[in-house]
């Protein structure tokens, strides 16, 4: 049987709730030279309505706001993220760096795993090509890794699609 996910995330995308409890889902940037850890800084999460959820996140020095907007759609199988940076201090916040857009750890049962991605626009021939990656249970095909050198879409669309095999 197989099992078919839509993701759609902005790749600044941080937390998607994916499957709940199937997938270990991190955010990663550093704030003035320390990894991010959700314990240090203030939280509070809002349900906007049955499919929006908003979570913020206050740093410790008070003028960062990390904010992420999560909405999974009802009537297909679609989780949306939206992650925002703001500066609500009229002092300068300190350095952001290392931000990882979308990190999804799941457990590898059986079968395979494929990713359908999109390529973005770096001015060459395979812009916008479908690129599938099939992902299985042994080193260096377990993983695949998305990221723009040259931000935003430079070199993959923020749209992706995950099917899961289960045997």
């Amino acid at each position: 049987m197989k099992k078919t996910a839509l993701i759609i995330a902005a790749l600044l995308a941080a937390v998607t709730p994916l499957y709940a409890g199937n997938f270990t889902k991190d955010v990663s940037f550093s704030y003035a030279g320390k990894a991010f850890s959700a314990d240090g800084w203030r939280k509070n999460a809002t349900v906007v309505d049955s499919e929006t959820t908003t979570v913020e996140y206050i740093s410790p020095d008070g003028r960062l706001k990390y904010s992420v907007v999560t909405r999974e759609y009802s009537d297909f199988p679609v989780v949306e993220t939206r992650p925002y940076l703001e500066c609500i201090s009229s002092d300068s916040t300190d350095f952001i760096d290392d931000f990882v857009s979308l990190h999804l750890t799941r457990p590898h049962t059986s079968g395979s795993v494929r990713v359908r991605r999109m390529t973005g626009s770096l001015s060459s021939y395979t812009d916008f090509c479908r690129q599938d990656v099939l992902l299985q249970g042994r080193h260096e095909c377990d993983y695949v890794k998305m990221s723009s050198p040259e931000g935003r879409s430079s070199a993959w669309l923020p749209y992706f699609g995950v099917d899961f095999d289960s045997g």
